[in-house]
């Protein structure tokens, strides 16, 4: 089954490959101020240009699987990553390495030691999972983002599957937490920010 052949996509649509650097701008934008991605890539002059880099990367990656939505304006999106394709094909986790080296450079370790981390916390069991999600600063509070999650936990409550996802701030627990996912644990990147992992049964 499609994911919107319920009519479930409201205002949602598949991106598209010449939407890759705008998504990319997108989620530049709404993480310029996350914790978890600051950790990531610290220091205010890098952020922009490095960021970039690494989003449009992520978009790439899901829009070539069907599996990167937006809504209709292009001001929003969420990557998802289906059962199939959680885990990357051995060219694809070369590309990340090569991305990995342009983007981070003098924190690769780092970026190394959290990708690692968060690799190890990822659970084993079949699930859709939410990579990351971006909305543009001025449409918070609108609604948007559930409008973004809605297609992909409609499929998820049809077809008996769990979803999982990895909230960077607290302040983000609660609109997951509306839509059905429950904190399983929290992790600390080593003399970073800590993150919370949350997992959603189906709704049947």
């Amino acid at each position: 089954m499609g994911l919107f052949e319920d009519g479930s996509g409201g205002g949602v649509r598949l991106a598209r490959l010449d939407e890759v650097d705008s998504l990319a701008q997108v989620l530049t934008g709404a993480f310029g101020e996350d914790p978890m991605m600051r950790w990531f890539i610290p220091g205010d002059e890098r952020w922009g240009r490095q960021a970039s880099r690494l989003f449009a990367w992520y978009v790439h990656r899901r829009i070539r699987h069907g599996t990167a939505f937006s809504t209709e304006d292009g001001r929003s999106v969420a990557l998802w990553d289906d059962p199939d394709h959680v885990h990357m094909t051995v060219s694809e986790r070369l590309g990340e390495t090569a991305m990995g080296a342009r983007v981070f450079g003098g924190t690769a370790g780092r970026a190394a030691r959290g990708a690692a981390l968060m690799k190890a916390h990822h659970p084993q069991f079949p699930h859709w999972y939410l990579h990351i999600i971006g909305v543009a600063p001025e449409l918070r509070g609108c609604g948007v983002g559930s409008m973004l999650l809605r297609p992909v936990l409609t499929r998820c409550d049809q077809e008996g599957i769990r979803a999982f996802l990895e909230a960077s701030s607290p302040r983000n627990v609660p609109l997951y937490e509306r839509h059905g996912f429950e904190v399983v644990e929290e992790v600390r990147f080593p003399k970073g920010p800590p993150y919370f992992a949350m997992v959603r049964l189906p709704r049947i």
